[in-house]
């Protein structure tokens, strides 16, 4: 799980909270994010691995933001509606790390935990 890089499909154009994204945000779900995107991608994924890992990480937190301002310049140049389409969900992030904070936990202590392991394959499928 750690040291991967973004899934194909994990662009951040889909609504996952509430403090992510207000209500009237308009966001094309269906767009798929350019070369420039994908590249910004590329390069906030360490910070991505960092926050997942600990979701109290303000300075991982802190550079993804600086990630999402440049997502956000590229949505004003190309006119795409929704400031946040295509950025990077933190608190979304943070909501998936925490839930499993423990099943990492238990598999550092007993790497044989059945249902720890099944909870991690599920996420990554």
């Amino acid at each position: 799980m750690y040291g991967e890089e973004f899934h194909e499909d994990a662009y951040g154009d889909e609504p996952s909270s509430e403090s992510d994204l207000s209500e009237e945000e308009d966001i094309d779900i269906f767009q798929k994010p350019d070369s420039r995107r994908l590249k910004i991608y590329k390069n906030a994924t360490p910070f991505v691995i960092k926050l997942f890992s600990d979701p109290q990480d303000e300075s991982s937190e802190k550079e993804i933001d600086k990630f999402n301002k440049e997502i956000y310049a590229l949505n004003q140049e190309d006119k795409i509606k929704g400031k946040k389409t295509f950025s990077i969900l933190t608190q979304a992030l943070k909501a998936i790390s925490s839930g499993y904070a423990t099943t990492i936990t238990n598999l550092e202590t007993n790497p044989e935990d059945e249902t720890s392991l099944k909870k991690l394959l599920d996420l990554h499928e």
